[in-house]
């Protein structure tokens, strides 16, 4: 640094500092790019490993989940297993002797630890598990007696009881029955307990390195540790589930600190669960490898800020040369005896000089004013804002005095210039302001004066007005004029993004006695700002295509649909609709008669709301009168439909979980009458739905999203499953069963049949026949 000072003057000291600061810093900024990079990099590569791991156990647990799935159907369609269900009187011999049987299924399988039975009309329970078929596990009795909804064949994590168990107590447990009573209650049961440790096991398989995985529910408790550190139901670190949470994806790693440790977490939700498998492992086993590459990232990031500093010390000598070379010369050729010349800094000695000029400019340019530029700017200004005989000086002026007194030319035109966002001009103070004023003046004025001579006057805030001499022959739309409008407006953008500028302009006038008349004519036409939008040039309504004059009819039909829209959740089709509504109601190009059908429609709206409100339990709120207050507030007609759709929008976001439930609660009802209706010859989509008072074509459309097949195909498939059974459980004929069934041509019924199965229903009986034959 010392050296810098013998050889040069503060200022090669300060751009010394400067670039060394900013080369440094640009060292800094990219070996820590460099350093993320490498770090994201390492976690892709981890989660790319442990996502197929994951994957595995997941297969796992379908595969668990499958498996058991067809033990209990088989299970569940044994005579015997139907016997002991729904028998109605006790027999221990057989119930023992059944259970035994089951008992040794269920030992020959490692994945199951015990299965129970439950009879409704007995009220009985019989196990295999425990000291005897009538062991007693009270929580899956009260699971089943007190009516309450699980999911059938779905995985219930829980403890088994004492008396069940003293060890590997942690089991699944699968629910699987068909029938219900009025109090919800299963008429019979099959009830599956799965050992976990066969999923433990499999967890395990895959830990190392001090990496564990673990299985957690939706609500971050622990459903199966590998590791063995966490019991079942114990709760993960609060920070790693809303780590979690907060990721929003299926499947993810990312790194954090647990247990003042950090460590690495890979998780992915498991399909068709609301279960999440985790990976935990240590952080400095994964980085590892790549930890040599991050050490040497650190000592280039020293070499090169040494060679920055270094090429800063000759880029600082090359810069300051022709500035020094300038300092030398001003101060050499400066003969102000009052001007101090013995600055130590350089910048500050040139600054001095420029402020001396710029004062003496200033003098200059006030001294060459003159008395007769004053009067025509003044005059100008007064002609544009008279607006009485006592305020107006120039009300007496004859068309040639206004002419000689302003620029003495025959032809001019008028040039409006006005600022569009008021309000944001308005929040200025008055330094922004002036710097505004200074920006759009000098911006016109050389974009202007290029061409032709002006006088400019500055009206309030916001508006400034050109009379610009031009070519009579010019045309009254003229191109060269508008490339030049065009000019001012895109430079003034970018010297402010927040402000734009509309402009308008006159044809070529002649008479300057109309001034102020055209003047007010222009001002008008900013009124269209509303329709066209800001920064635009506004013309004549007659000279522009947008104003297409038209009759006006208020579009009850889109509206009604609108409605219809909003109330079925098609947020696509009510976005289309609201648009193409707004520009139905656009009338005339009258910004009052155009907002007043906006508002009749924002209060069909309201009205619509207040009527699903009275068949709802949760009420749909939202502010009505700031909504209207902002379309009264909008100032182009562009900002009025995206009101419109965030109040859909919102509308729709409380409406969907009342329709999907009220959806579900219909279908369910459904299923039940069609399962007691099924014989019925006259069941049918239509008949279905006159019987629920709804349409045919919207409980078809739901029944299939609920149930993903057609109220048709549904009830075909349910009926062939009733004739199986009857051919298979009875020796009624063939045409009776078909009457059963609900079939009453066996001419349809025996082609049905056979298009499902491939042969005739007496071939499928005579198949079963001969299959227990064998048997035997």
């Amino acid at each position: 640094m010392t050296l810098l000072y013998r050889i040069g003057s503060k200022t090669i000291v300060k751009i010394f500092i400067i670039i060394t600061m900013c080369s440094v810093l640009l060292v800094v900024f990219f070996s820590n790019i460099m350093f993320r990079q490498i770090e994201k990099l390492g976690l892709n590569i981890t989660y790319d490993y442990n996502q197929r791991i994951l994957s595995q156990n997941s297969q796992n647990i379908k595969y668990m989940n499958n498996a058991v799935k067809d033990f209990m159907t088989a299970q569940f369609l044994q005579p015997n297993t139907a016997n002991l269900m729904y028998r109605k009187e006790e027999e221990n011999f057989f119930t023992q002797s059944f259970i035994n049987s089951l008992a040794l299924t269920v030992k020959s399988n490692a994945m199951l630890h015990s299965a129970v039975i439950y009879n409704h009309f007995l009220q009985g329970f019989y196990s295999t598990s425990g000291s005897g078929a009538f062991t007693h596990d009270p929580e899956v009795e009260l699971l089943i007696t007190e009516g309450q909804h699980y999911p059938i064949l779905e995985p219930i994590p829980r403890l088994l009881p004492l008396v069940m168990a003293t060890m590997n107590r942690e089991v699944f447990t699968y629910l699987l029955y068909d029938d219900v009573d009025e109090q919800k209650v299963p008429m019979g049961a099959l009830i599956v307990n799965v050992n976990m440790d066969w999923l433990r096991n499999n967890l395990n398989e895959f830990s190392r390195n001090d990496r564990s995985i673990m299985i957690i529910d939706k609500d971050g408790n622990v459903i199966v540790d590998g590791s063995s550190q966490l019991a079942m139901f114990d709760r993960i670190p609060e920070s790693l589930f809303n780590r979690i949470i907060a990721e929003d994806e299926a499947g993810s790693s990312f790194i954090m600190e647990i247990d003042n440790k950090k460590r690495v977490l890979t998780y992915l939700l498991i399909p068709d669960t609301e279960w999440y498998i985790i990976s935990n492992e240590p952080y400095e086993t994964v980085f590892k490898p790549i930890r040599y590459v991050l050490n040497q990232t650190i000592w280039y990031t020293f070499f090169f800020i040494f060679l920055a500093v270094i090429v800063a010390l000759f880029v600082s000598r090359t810069i300051y040369r022709p500035f020094g070379k300038l300092v030398k010369l001003v101060k050499n050729t400066w003969d102000d005896p009052s001007t101090p010349v013995n600055f130590q800094d350089d910048h500050e000695y040139l600054t001095s000089i420029f402020n001396i000029s710029l004062r003496e400019l200033g003098d200059y340019k006030k001294r060459k004013s003159t008395a007769d530029e004053i009067i025509r700017d003044n005059a100008f200004k007064s002609i544009l804002l008279g607006n009485s005989v006592a305020n107006n000086p120039m009300k007496d002026v004859r068309n040639n005095e206004i002419q000689d007194l302003l620029l003495n030319v025959s032809h001019y035109r008028l040039i409006l210039i006005q600022i569009d966002q008021f309000h944001v001009l308005n929040s200025m103070n008055v330094e922004e302001e002036k710097l505004i004023h200074f920006a759009v003046t000098n911006v016109a004025d050389e974009v202007l004066g290029e061409e032709n001579p002006f006088i400019q006057a500055h009206l309030d805030k916001r508006n400034f007005v050109y009379y610009v001499q031009c070519d009579p022959d010019e045309p009254a739309l003229s191109k060269a004029l508008e490339d030049h409008i065009h000019q001012i407006q895109s430079l003034i953008n970018r010297i402010s993004r927040k402000l734009s500028v509309s402009v308008v302009y006159s044809a070529v006038l002649d008479d300057h006695s109309a001034i102020r008349e055209q003047f007010l004519r222009l001002q008008s036409r900013f009124e269209d700002r509303f329709f066209v939008g800001y920064g635009q040039i506004l013309r004549e309504r007659n000279q522009d295509s947008t104003f297409e004059q038209r009759e006006f009819v208020f579009p009850s039909q889109s509206v009604d649909q609108l409605m219809v829209d909003i109330r079925s959740g098609h947020l696509e089709e009510a976005s289309s609709r609201i648009k193409e509504t707004i520009d139905q109601v656009t009338v005339n190009y009258d910004r009052d008669a155009t907002v007043f059908p906006i508002l009749r429609i924002a209060f069909m709206i309201n009205r619509m709301v207040h009527e699903l409100n009275t068949n709802r339990m949760q009420v749909i709120e939202y502010n009505f009168n700031e909504f209207c207050a902002d379309i009264l507030k909008a100032d182009e007609l562009k900002q009025i439909a995206p009101l419109f759709l965030e109040m859909i929008e919102s509308i729709m976001a409380r409406l969907q979980p009342d329709t999907e439930q009220k959806h579900s609660l219909l279908i369910s009802s459904v299923l039940h009458y069609i399962e007691q209706e099924s014989d019925s010859t006259d069941l049918s989509l239509k008949a279905i739905a006159a019987s629920f008072n709804i349409s045919a074509n919207y409980l078809g459309q739901i029944f299939k999203d609920e149930v993903g097949k057609s109220v048709a195909q549904y009830i075909h498939d349910l009926r062939m499953e009733h004739v199986l059974e009857l051919l298979k459980n009875t020796s009624k004929s063939v045409k009776e069963i078909a009457a059963k069934v609900g079939y009453n041509n066996e001419a349809t019924f025996y082609k049905l049949f056979k298009k499902q199965y491939g042969i005739t229903p007496a071939e499928y009986r005579h198949n079963l026949v001969l299959k227990q034959n064998n048997k035997l």
